[in-house]
């Protein structure tokens, strides 16, 4: 493949990224009007779990770390290691804020995610099918392994969504 053909599709998919977030940003705030605020709880409750991202990235740097020292060499291209890490601070992050009930606002309509999720996670599946062979070169793991890390960042995120919203309350006396 052509290189230059291939950044002009990155480049593409980044910009077709943003102005889907861009169009739902908009349509979020047509519809529901100004931003919610998160309650005092929501507010603590996210900050631990920043905190829980925060050292759940560090880990990772640091089992990376420790796994490149032991082998000798390199186990990902370079700057691999940091979007992984990035994509795991992301998946402590929206899991456990979605099971703290930190993630939505009280006005905000956690259904509506469901579908949002669902089609992120759909739309990686062929992306992480296609490049499945292509994940290693001379035993070192290259960026083709990116759509398999989102497709698992986000299915977990959307299960966690699922569970949390089938999951039944024990009523509070």
């Amino acid at each position: 493949m052509n290189n230059m053909e291939y950044n002009l599709g990155i480049l593409a998919g980044i910009i077709v990224g943003v102005v889907i977030v861009a169009v739902a940003l908009w349509w979020n705030k047509k519809k529901n009007g100004s931003a919610a605020e998160f309650d005092e709880r929501q507010k603590h409750v996210r900050g631990e779990v920043f905190q829980h991202a925060f050292f759940a990235v560090m880990a990772w740097n640091l089992l990376y770390w420790a796994l490149t020292l032991a082998v000798d060499h390199p186990l990902m291209v370079d700057g691999l290691s940091g979007l992984v890490g990035l994509f795991i601070g992301v998946l402590v992050l929206g899991a456990e804020s979605i099971w703290k009930d930190a993630f939505f606002t009280a006005s905000s309509r956690p259904k509506s995610y469901v579908l949002l999720y669902a089609a992120v996670c759909l739309c990686e599946v062929p992306s992480a099918i296609l490049n499945w062979k292509e994940m290693f070169q001379d035993g070192v793991l290259t960026y083709k392994v990116m759509p398999l890390v989102a497709l698992v960042t986000f299915l977990v995120i959307f299960l966690t969504l699922i569970l949390k919203l089938t999951r039944k309350e024990p009523d509070e006396e």
